[in-house]
């Protein structure tokens, strides 16, 4: 039975089902934040080495945060059951948009591959990889937001999901390499996002077998279809683009998200200026036609669709031409194309491809065509005109060239990396990357020293992380030392200066006798070490203040020696039960312990 609440979460209603588990609409009572809370399917949440791994990244997924990655907040278990938080998006999957009717033009076809490149290009440069992507996992949100969902977690063992009863759509958009079992690449994203563009611009995916068993054997063997051979009005473009990302072998397809981003943004420069085109190309049928006589009198309006001879009826005011489709044309299962007078602007398409409106003269439509040949004939183009765009071309090709070395080829400055490291210290995990590059490229840096101090404390981060993460899958895989180390490492309300004595206890106790250690004592200790000195340091503030507090409690104790000498000794004997076991209260206690030694009826 599942429980009303998880960890900080009430459970509302259920968003949704998968192979994974369910999808509720949670909220926490106390922020009123709301999230959405998936519960593992128990065959997931049974399958120890599911857990173990995932357990392994969890830290790095919580890190994901991009405008296009739905981001995991959580992750727990409560009375067997697992679970894990997420960014609640308000909207539909474009699988269920699909399987609800709607069908994706082109130019939303594009403009979604541009959003999902931007989440890989950032996922990728961190080295996440998402493993599952398909039309199920990207959220449309309803005010337009494309949102990447389930990252790095569904995929993490596909061989296992495909025998799942009521996982579908998973093996249609896998990759070759991890149809086999290979392990996932880049490559792999982008073999997928290739299926999705297809999905999206077809209505289906470009493999399909009758058994998930048999999906695979053809994603391995068989070659996709061509874009335009299933639809046939496709921009080939497009086409060609998809051919190059469901390539068989990863080395032949494109290298990076950003490159696959590139060409997207051409297609759809081309598919927009098509769109143009055919504006301006708008034929007297397909629209309402504004007859301006040549004797400047007011303009009549016609519609050409509902007179044989496409003479004018008279009529006053002005009429409205719009544009045609830009994508596919109306037609069984698909939107149909509006009638005259409606605006064309369709849903998900740029501002820059809606048509203004026209006035188009009676008999003028051709001849309009042929003075515009006629003036471009006699025309003879600029020498320095040319000239000028050359050069443009050319600044513009070498600013280009320069960026894309600057930004992605170039080696960074040991300048330019500290920038990025030093404003994560308390974070350092998010920036483990560069300090790796940091210590590897400029290991005599004057600041190397410093560089490996937040490696090692975010490796000590990255390892309480997981450890805490088993405890809750089973507590008893812990050692007693590993327990240890997580109560007083928790992030309470106890002295920094307590927590760590503690460790420096723990920590001695251990390495008593300078026998060697196994490995996980060891990684445990020097995890130990790490917030030990983190927390000594944190405690100078709070060891201060309290200093200050017990001398001004001594000085009171003083003042009131000649006149209240009893409640002196009471004050003098508070500090010592309060203070008398911290050793760097030892300075201000000892006195007091001799001194209430000396008094009548002293210890």
């Amino acid at each position: 039975m599942i429980p009303s609440k998880l960890g900080p979460y009430l459970l509302e209603e259920v968003l949704g089902r998968g192979g994974m588990g369910t999808v509720y609409r949670g909220v926490d009572p106390e922020t009123g934040e709301r999230v959405a809370v998936k519960i593992l399917a128990p065959d997931l949440a049974s399958d120890v080495q599911f857990l173990e791994r995932f357990q392994e990244e969890v830290q790095t997924l919580i890190e994901l945060k991009h405008p296009n990655i739905v981001q995991l907040l959580s992750f727990g278990k409560q009375d067997d059951v697992f679970y894990f938080a997420m960014e609640l998006v308000e909207g539909k999957s474009l699988y269920a948009m699909q399987k609800a009717g709607y069908h994706f033009t082109y130019i939303e076809t594009v403009e979604i591959g541009l959003k999902v490149c931007e989440a890989l290009h950032y996922s990728h440069s961190i080295g996440v990889i998402h493993r599952d992507l398909k039309p199920g996992n990207i959220i449309r949100s309803n005010d337009g937001q494309i949102k990447l969902a389930d990252y790095g977690i569904a995929k993490r063992f596909g061989a296992q999901q495909m025998t799942m009863s009521g996982v579908l759509g998973t093996a249609e958009f896998m990759s070759p390499e991890q149809a086999v079992g290979k392990p996932a690449t880049i490559q792999s994203d982008l073999y997928s996002l290739g299926g999705v563009l297809f999905a999206l611009a077809t209505g289906k995916p470009p493999i399909v077998g009758a058994t998930p068993q048999k999906t695979l054997e053809k994603v391995v063997t068989t070659k996709a279809p061509f874009l335009t051979s299933v639809a046939k009005d496709a921009p080939e473009e497009l086409g060609l683009l998809i051919q190059k990302l469901l390539k068989k072998q990863p080395e032949n397809r494109l290298k990076s998200a950003r490159s696959v981003a590139t060409r997207l943004a051409e297609i759809w420069e081309i598919l927009r200026e098509r769109a143009e085109m055919e504006t301006n190309l708008v034929l007297a049928v397909e629209v309402d036609i504004v007859v301006a006589p040549r004797d400047g009198a007011n303009p009549t309006m016609v519609d050409a669709r509902s007179t044989g001879s496409g003479r004018a009826a008279e009529s006053s005011g002005r009429g409205t031409a719009t544009r045609p489709q830009t994508g596919r044309q109306s037609g069984p299962g698909q939107r149909p194309v509006p009638g005259a007078g409606e605006t064309m602007r369709e849903e998900g398409a740029l501002p820059s491809l809606v048509a203004a409106n026209r006035v188009i003269r009676e008999q003028d439509y051709f001849e309009r065509a042929v003075r515009v040949t006629e003036q471009e004939s006699t025309e003879q183009p600029s020498f320095w005109g040319t000239a000028a765009l050359a050069v443009g071309v050319v600044v513009l090709l070498s600013v280009s060239s320069y960026l894309i070395y600057d930004r992605v080829l170039r080696p960074r400055t040991a300048d330019e990396l500290w920038v990025m490291i030093e404003p994560a210290q308390e974070r350092p995990m998010g920036v483990l990357r560069q300090i790796n590059t940091f210590l590897e490229q400029y290991p005599d840096d004057e600041r190397v020293a410093e560089i490996k101090d937040l490696k090692a404390k975010a490796e000590a981060f990255q390892f309480r992380n997981a450890l805490a993460l088993k405890s809750t899958i089973n507590k008893r895989d812990l050692s007693e030392l590993e327990k240890q180390f997580l109560k007083w490492t928790d992030d309470d309300h106890e002295s920094k200066w307590d927590k760590q004595a503690e460790l420096q206890a723990l920590i001695t106790f251990h390495r008593a006798g300078g026998a060697p250690l196994a490995e996980r004592v060891e990684s445990c200790l020097a995890a130990a070490e790490v917030y030990r000195r983190m927390y000594l340091k944190q405690a100078i503030p709070e060891v201060d203040a309290k200093a200050n507090e017990i001398n001004l409690r001594i000085e009171a104790a003083e003042r009131l020696e000649a006149t209240d000498p009893a409640q002196a000794a009471e004050i003098r004997q508070s500090l010592i039960d309060l203070f008398g076991d911290k050793e760097w209260a030892r300075p201000f206690i000892e006195p007091l312990r001799q001194r209430q030694a000396t008094e009548p009826g002293g210890q």
